[in-house]
């Protein structure tokens, strides 16, 4: 099975071709990737799920990747725990994170963001405004009021 991701080719100026990255080689990709390659990833799923919603605005991600993932969403939160204070990196790790509390697992994945310290992270992107772009903040925003829906709901 495939994960295939359209993305622009830095090296085409035509417009989008399509990577086609198998699932089970999908986290051994992330695991290896430098911090560089990281964020192209990140960019890579966000522009490709921000376009597999459901007629109910719900991100395909848990139908798309299966069993992996959960596994990737840990290794997100694991990332953003690390890179954080990086304005470089913080971007692509908010918007994979949207993805996710948009999902059909947004009660799972919510707790799992909550359990991993997310919130007190996204607090301190919001904290430093400063830093962060305001598109960054806006997103940051949103994301707390999902998990407050989220635990509302529980």
């Amino acid at each position: 099975s495939y994960l295939q991701m359209s993305t622009a080719n830095p090296k085409q100026n035509k417009g989008q071709h399509n990577i086609r990255i198998k699932l089970k080689d999908f986290l051994h990709q992330w695991d290896l990737s430098s911090k560089k390659q990281r964020t192209t990833i990140l960019e890579r799923f966000c522009s490709h799920f921000k376009t597999k919603i459901n007629d109910n605005n719900i991100h395909q991600v848990d139908k798309e990747l299966g069993e992996v993932a959960p596994l990737f969403f840990s290794r997100i939160l694991s990332s953003f725990q690390m890179n954080h204070e990086n304005p470089n990196l913080v971007p692509g790790h908010i918007g994979t994170i949207l993805i996710y509390l948009q999902s059909s697992n947004s009660k799972e994945y919510g707790e799992r963001f909550v359990n991993a310290g997310g919130i007190q992270l996204t607090l301190y992107v919001l904290q430093h405004r400063c830093i962060y772009a305001a598109d960054i903040q806006c997103q940051s925003l949103f994301i707390i009021k999902i998990i407050i829906k989220i635990i509302i709901n529980i």
